[in-house]
């Protein structure tokens, strides 16, 4: 299933003047009922994480480049096409605005490209997205899942260097070894960032680089395969803030440019938060997202989104989210969940925008 899924003496004289019409713009603002619909805007911004140091890169032998002979993927069915955008993230643009209140729509550039190439299923897989588990069968998610067919090539998201070409058969990148099998990882070095980014390219049947190899986003790192512990032919993606371990692992949906749709128009991303009172187990296990075709309008389509299910992956910076998910239709949504009684809230999706909601339950009793 493919989600479908969409966001204030002379002198003397102009001053009383100026504050008499800010007050009657104020007032006039709080009784438009149209008010109450806008998104905010978030213009504050986070402050710089805190210094890290990064360890030294591991030092592993470059694997000898080799195919491995795999069958092709087969398609699950027809599913909507969508495109790469045309224009390249701009690193230099990068911020992180602070998460509002209720919600907010926030012009982001996002810093990654898809790391596959025009024709190939560009789509995250919606069945196993970060930090999910497949209803309990799986491990918690440190990425994304692309389905592609063995041999599909696999591309640097953004320019950076490499600092991992190999296999994790005698050193260990995650909970066990041969866990992602051949792998590649690149260090990118983002301006509106103080602490490096890192992304991991994983299960590959191939690797065209080696360490220390600097590459342009777009360039041909491996092809996708299915070594380690990978059950079909398919790139697992990471993105990691900070340093270069398992648990530092972000959701990549948030830092890839998102796609457009069969009109052309760039498709946006959501992501949530929920705060919760100290020590509350909340046990949430979905999250309903519903379409609108207008502000208050009816659904028409519907969605289920899962809270992430490991505390670790919860609430980090730079969007603090508790839920996530990208190459959404813009529009307007209602977001639905049952915690405290029902949290209904309604906001509205912008065209290449992120759009930022949070519930605030920390006072529910």
């Amino acid at each position: 299933m493919m989600l479908q899924v969409n966001v204030f003496a002379p002198a003397l004289r102009r001053l009383t003047f100026s504050f008499l019409a800010l007050a009657a713009v104020v007032l006039l603002a709080a009784c438009s009922p149209a008010a109450a619909a806008m998104p905010q805007t978030a213009t504050a911004s986070l402050p710089a994480l805190p210094t890290i140091t990064h360890p030294p890169a591991v030092q592993t032998t470059p694997m000898a480049q080799s195919r491995v002979a795999q069958a092709p993927l087969k398609s699950p069915g027809a599913q909507v096409t969508r495109t790469q955008p045309a224009t390249s993230p701009t690193p230099a643009e990068v911020t992180f605005p602070t998460p509002c209140p209720e919600w907010c729509s926030v012009s982001f550039n996002f810093p990654f490209s898809r790391p596959l190439p025009p024709g190939a299923q560009l789509a995250v897989d919606p069945s196993y997205r970060f930090g999910s588990t497949q209803n309990g069968v799986r491990d918690p998610h440190h990425g994304v899942e692309f389905l592609n067919p063995a041999g599909t090539p696999v591309l640097a998201a953004g320019d950076g260097e490499v600092i991992l070409a190999g296999n994790d058969t005698q050193q260990l990148f995650s909970p066990y070894y041969n866990f992602y099998g051949n792998l590649v990882v690149l260090q990118h070095n983002l301006p509106a960032l103080q602490q490096p980014v890192f992304t991991l390219y994983a299960h590959l049947s191939e690797i065209a680089v080696q360490i220390g190899d600097q590459v342009r986003a777009g360039d041909e790192i491996g092809k996708v395969g299915m070594s380690g512990s990978a059950t079909g032919s398919h790139l697992h993606f990471e993105v990691r803030l900070g340093e270069n371990t398992y648990a530092a692992s972000r959701n990549p949906e948030l830092w890839l440019v998102p796609l457009e749709g069969p009109d052309g128009a760039p498709f946006a991303a959501l992501a949530g938060r929920i705060l919760y009172p100290a020590g509350y187990r909340s046990g949430l296990s979905s999250i309903v997202v519903e379409r609108l075709n207008g502000p208050k309008g009816d659904a028409i389509l519907q969605i289920y989104l899962s809270p992430y299910e490991e505390a670790a992956v919860v609430g980090q910076y730079p969007w603090e989210e508790t839920f996530a998910a990208s190459d959404l239709p813009a529009g307007w949504y209602r977001i639905t969940f049952i915690q405290f009684g029902m949290q209904s809230r309604e906001v509205q999706l912008l065209p290449g925008q992120l759009t930022l909601v949070t519930f605030d339950l920390r006072s529910a009793q």
